[in-house]
């Protein structure tokens, strides 16, 4: 492999972090627009209840998992997979992401792992 090869590979990976990046930034703006107003207690149990409005959205129980509770905000979020060209597994490990960080001190020393979303596969 020639030099002029090694450059071009090393623009294209810097190109794809660029993106990676950029997507996170675009993603962390629509969690704090969309998800602004939450607030999330514990139950001292590491059970913790995410509420908008009064009205709970997710809950996430001791070992980890998200339950989502309110669809058509989750299922808003997704939509933006579409918009941003990327899968949707992006959207919801950025969202687990999102969500542990913002709500570090409530959901403590057992964080978000997975999200379950059978509840809005019934609809």
């Amino acid at each position: 492999m020639d030099l002029q090869e090694n450059i071009s590979r090393i623009k294209t990976i810097m190109e794809i972090e660029e993106d990676t990046n950029r997507i996170s930034n675009i993603l962390h703006s629509v969690f704090d627009d969309k998800l602004s107003s939450i607030t999330a207690t514990n139950d001292g149990e590491n059970y913790v209840f995410f509420y908008l409005n009064d009205k709970l959205v997710f809950d996430k129980n001791y070992w980890g998992m998200l339950w989502i509770r309110d669809c058509d905000i989750y299922s808003n979020l997704l939509s933006y997979s579409r918009l941003l060209s990327i899968p949707e597994e992006e959207i919801k490990f950025k969202l687990i992401d999102y969500l542990n960080k913002k709500y570090s001190d409530v959901v403590g020393e057992r964080p978000i792992r997975k999200i379950d979303e059978e509840y809005c596969d019934e609809w």
